[in-house]
């Protein structure tokens, strides 16, 4: 399999892998079992090295592959020529050889730090690699004297010449017509183009440039030669002299300049969402022409605007739209003659925000519900409430839905519970999250709480965690959470207690909201997460702190809701309603109130006179309903119906 490797600016935080070595390092230390990536650096000279990364773990790549280096300080990667070792019309990856390519233009023994990252998605990591090197120090110069080719002259402390012996002034001409121009493959190099006219008696020419001290020299047959450009803006002077066979000049040195115009493109910080981008491009003054701007996603390049220049500098701040959430983006600019281009600009969009996210209330939980985002592979929750925050990691990019538990016994704290916000933003590793997080607000289905306070002193014995006694003096007040068999329901150091009525002097309502409806999801969740049955096809719930009833019809685990929910009124804090599980065993048509559904505990009714409006505990222990409810139930549910108070 062979693809092509596109060479961009990336964020340092797409790494998985961080593994510092020197040059000749061995691979064993550049990755490890969880790695997809392997990378190695070899030393060239003090200004180039090699570079190669390989698949490995099993991975096999199907995406681009992108990388970037950096000197501790700053992103090098386009200020950088990165050559293919092996095919210069693009870089090619071989599974039997792996990838390599060479930087050219580092500084001598300076620490770099090379990252490559591919956009494949494998297992929710993104396969990538990293590797520090060092490049050589510089040789001395008399070490570099002394290994110069036989046709470069010792300078003496000045310039070096190209031939071994300067011609007598006039003897011979210098290389006709030669000029240098900026060029470019219309991709991501920049090129210095050398053209001449021959030369009578030229075997070869030979070529350098300052910069270099002379200390490097190229041959060529050609009447052209081509230098890749690795920092634009930088004016570059080249000395051309013609030989003949024997390496005797057949032309003085000729000397021309030229630079290759530095085209800047920018991103405007916090300006990317998940389908736009704000560039910044300047063109600088003297290089009139037509420039375009080209997107590059993948394998996919578009052409987003055309630039016209007039020669005069030019600075446009470019928004660009309509990009695909959570990709990976790289920007330039190319001038339509000369194939100049810009530096590359890495831009990673972000995700889509979370839309459809919904909070259920349930029996020990809320239920967390959202749409799927394109390309997330994760979500992140946040949770604040009770005087708490947390957050939650969702690892996996196709949940939409999440159950928090709160990670404990949620069956002594539920009656206590709080209200909770939630807010959602989707997540992919080396790319912003959702810019605008999804919230809710949600709780637990609680119960009704009133406070009690002890009319005498008593010693009880806890009836949960242990048979464990508390002393509670005479005008101790606790919270009940509930009432059964003539006795309050509390806790006390994490156990539960119970109080007869009549140990209790007074009892108000603590915790009440006849405002709040569970809506029909919710309720559903409540029974049929606490596992509710009962004898009949039908079952009713009465839920004291909404003061609210619901009637449904099924079996365990399958309860669908069929009327409700109904404003009632229960029990007042002094004779509250049972709360736990009963049944209805009778019926009366009259006893004071029509309608009567008798169960052990108290009866469901209508009322036979007015006794003000519903939504509040005020009946002697009775669930208190309009008269057309009390009939819906009197006619529709058979006898031995289950009744849960809660």
């Amino acid at each position: 399999m062979k693809r092509k490797l596109t060479a961009i600016l990336l964020s340092l935080a797409m790494l998985l892998v961080y593994a510092p070595i020197g040059v000749f390092a061995e691979a064993g230390d550049t990755v490890g079992q969880d790695d997809l990536l392997k990378v190695e650096a070899q030393d060239i000279s003090d200004t180039s090295v090699k570079l190669t990364w390989t698949p490995v773990n099993g991975y096999e790549p199907s995406e681009d592959v992108m990388f970037t280096i950096n000197n501790g300080e700053e992103d090098l990667t386009g200020e950088l020529s990165a050559v293919s070792e092996d095919n210069e019309e693009g870089y090619e990856y071989s599974p039997e050889e792996g990838y390599s390519f060479v930087v050219e233009g580092l500084e001598a023994e300076t620490e770099y730090e090379l990252e490559v990252v591919s956009s494949d998605a494998v297992e929710e990591k993104t396969p990538s690699g990293k590797v520090q090197f060092t490049t050589e120090a510089a040789e001395a110069e008399e070490e570099e004297v002394a290994e110069e080719p036989e046709l470069l002259a010792a300078g003496n402390g000045e310039k070096s010449l190209l031939l071994a012996a300067e011609p007598e002034e006039g003897e011979l001409a210098d290389i006709p017509n030669l000029e240098v121009k900026p060029t470019g493959n219309k991709g991501t190099k920049n090129y210095l183009q050398l053209t001449w006219d021959a030369v009578e008696g030229a075997e070869k020419y030979i070529i350098c440039w300052s910069g270099d001290n002379f200390e490097k020299k190229w041959e060529t047959q050609n009447l052209s030669f081509k230098k890749t450009i690795s920092t634009a803006g930088k004016n570059y002077t080249f000395h051309v002299a013609a030989v003949d066979a024997e390496g005797n000049p057949v032309s003085l040195e000729t000397e021309c300049s030229g630079k290759v115009p530095k085209i800047a493109v920018a991103r405007k910080t916090g300006t990317t969402t998940a389908t736009t981008t704000t560039l910044v491009v300047t063109i600088p003054a003297g290089h009139a022409g037509t420039y375009k701007l080209i997107s590059v996603c993948g394998t996919d390049k578009t052409i987003k605007k055309v630039i016209n220049n007039d020669g005069t500098k030019q600075t446009l701040t470019i928004k660009v739209s309509k990009l695909l959430s959570a990709k990976a983006y790289k920007f330039y600019v190319v001038n339509v003659d000369s194939g100049v281009v810009s530096n590359t600009r890495a831009v990673n969009t972000s995700l889509l925000n979370v839309t459809g996210f919904t909070a259920t209330s349930s029996a020990d939980a809320v239920i967390l519900k959202w749409k799927r985002v394109p390309r997330a592979t994760g979500y992140t929750i946040t949770w604040k409430g009770g005087g708490r925050t947390g957050t939650i990691k969702v690892a996996k990019g196709t949940t939409t839905t999440y159950l928090d538990n709160f990670g404990t016994n949620y069956s002594l704290l539920h009656p206590y519970a709080t209200s909770y916000t939630y807010s959602i933003k989707a997540t992919k590793k080396g790319f912003l999250a959702s810019r605008k997080a999804a919230s809710v607000t949600s709780d637990v289905i609680r119960t009704m709480l009133l406070s009690i306070t002890f009319g005498t002193s008593r010693t009880l014995t806890s009836h949960t965690g242990g048979s464990v006694s508390a002393y509670f003096a005479k005008g101790t007040t606790v919270t009940a959470t509930g009432y059964t068999n003539g006795k309050y329901i509390f806790y006390y150091n994490g156990r539960q207690y119970q109080v007869l009525r009549a140990s209790i002097s007074s009892a108000s309502v603590k915790q009440l909201n006849a405002s709040k409806t569970y809506s029909a999801a919710e309720a559903t969740s409540y029974v049929n997460r606490m596992g509710l049955s009962s004898s009949t096809s039908y079952l009713i719930w009465v839920n004291t702190y909404t003061q609210k009833e619901y009637v449904f019809k099924g079996y365990k685990g399958h309860w669908t809701l069929v009327q409700g929910p109904w404003l009632i009124a229960s029990g007042k804090p002094s004779s509250p309603t049972s709360t736990g599980m009963t049944k209805i065993v009778d019926r009366m048509v009259s006893n004071g109130a029509p309608y009567w559904n008798v169960t052990y505990w108290f009866s469901i009714h209508g009322n036979a006179r007015v006794w003000g409006a519903l939504g509040y505990p005020k009946s002697g222990a009775c669930v208190r309903n309009t008269n057309e409810h009390a009939k819906w139930i009197f006619y529709n549910t058979p006898m031995y119906t289950a009744v849960y108070v809660f």
